[in-house]
């Protein structure tokens, strides 16, 4: 309490000295201090996000990307655009990509510019031969209890990268990747030259 009290004692003072000898100080002359999150929470009305629960950001707006960090539940960020995909590009507490499917905007998102959403795709593809649908991941790992979709028997699909035993495969009716263990599908020759 009386660290507040000394702060407002300063606030007091800079604020008389601001002001010019013939001049009455006024709170209109003092410098307005914010604390950090103050700073950057978004006025209501610009399009926002309110974080209901923990939400990865991505550096592009897909989850092929790479998360770069997370907003926890009670950050607001003020949406700048959207991709074509769903995904919005955000600016706060954290600057990045999240997800649609579980970011509700809320303000004067009308006008928000949309962006073309493409994943970097490699020149690999797998197929899944095993003649039975397979189960996609959200993640690279199964007990994750995660799971995204099923690669129909049969099917190929082009993959955006490799980790571990895994490929994240690109699911263009989701427009979104999703994860296969690699024991699980026939890659192509051009799968060889990923890392």
């Amino acid at each position: 309490m009386k660290s507040f009290i000394g702060l407002c004692f300063i606030l007091m003072l800079s604020a008389c000295n601001l002001a010019s000898p013939t001049e009455t100080p006024s709170l209109e002359s003092a410098p307005l201090l914010l604390t950090p999150a103050q700073q950057a929470t978004p006025s209501t009305s610009e399009c926002i996000i309110n974080i209901g629960q923990m939400m990865n950001v991505y550096d592009t707006p897909g989850n092929w990307g790479i998360i770069t960090g997370r907003l926890a539940e009670g950050d607001t960020v003020a949406v700048l655009e959207s991709s074509s995909n769903g995904w919005y590009r955000v600016e706060g507490v954290m600057s990045g990509w999240v997800g649609g499917n579980a970011a509700f905007p809320e303000g004067n998102c009308g006008n928000l510019p949309v962006v073309q959403a493409q994943p970097p795709l490699t020149d690999c593809q797998v197929t899944n031969a095993s003649g039975a649908a397979q189960i996609l991941y959200a993640s690279p790992q199964v007990n994750d209890g995660n799971s995204s979709g099923r690669f129909p028997a049969n099917e190929t699909m082009p993959v955006i990268r490799k980790e571990g035993e895994w490929y994240l495969v690109y699911v263009a009716a989701f427009s979104n990747g999703m994860w296969i263990q690699t024991s699980l599908v026939s890659a192509s020759p051009e799968c060889a030259n990923l890392p």
